[in-house]
């Protein structure tokens, strides 16, 4: 898929903006690991998805499966420097309403979205809240985590709403 946008048409024929997220829905999860390198990981983060986003506000979603909201999210955003890193806080409605949803440049995608060639579709694959699978009678699974360190500063594999910035990346 190039670009992040497109128009998806049902086999009903509706139709409807799309975005593609192509690293995920917490594509900007990582950035609030170590609050010290919110800047540079913001930075990194606009660099590496600007080419798929071209003039539009880059979407950054910070949120992942039973992640709560980021606390500091509000600080650290308004201790960015603008020139840099220009960020804007907004919901995802907010987004895509800003967006033309109509727009006749958009590719047209036809029909269901079930392939796994282009995102991370998991057919038959159930994640839960573990409180919810306690009602579930003759549930017997087990549950680990293993934490990652990474370096400081880089990509770490972890959990952390949404954000947009215009302008360079």
């Amino acid at each position: 898929m190039d670009g992040h946008a497109f128009r998806w048409t049902a086999p009903d024929g509706s139709s409807v903006r799309a975005e593609y997220l192509a690293n995920g829905y917490g594509n900007a999860a990582y950035v609030f690991s170590e609050p010290g390198c919110f800047a540079s990981r913001m930075a990194e983060l606009g660099r590496r998805l600007r080419p798929s986003f071209g003039a539009d506000p880059v979407l950054a979603m910070y949120g992942t499966d039973h992640s709560a909201p980021v606390s500091s999210l509000v600080t650290l955003v308004a201790g960015l420097d603008p020139a840099s890193v220009d960020v804007r806080i907004s919901t995802l409605a907010e987004y895509l309403g800003a967006r033309d949803a109509a727009d006749p440049a958009l590719p047209v995608v036809r029909g269901e979205l079930r392939s796994h060639a282009a995102a991370n579709i998991l057919l038959g694959v159930l994640s839960v809240r573990r409180s919810s699978s306690r009602r579930w009678p003759g549930w017997s699974g087990s549950w680990s985590a293993t934490p990652s360190r990474s370096p400081r500063c880089s990509r770490p594999s972890g959990r952390s709403g949404s954000w947009t910035w215009r302008g360079g990346g």
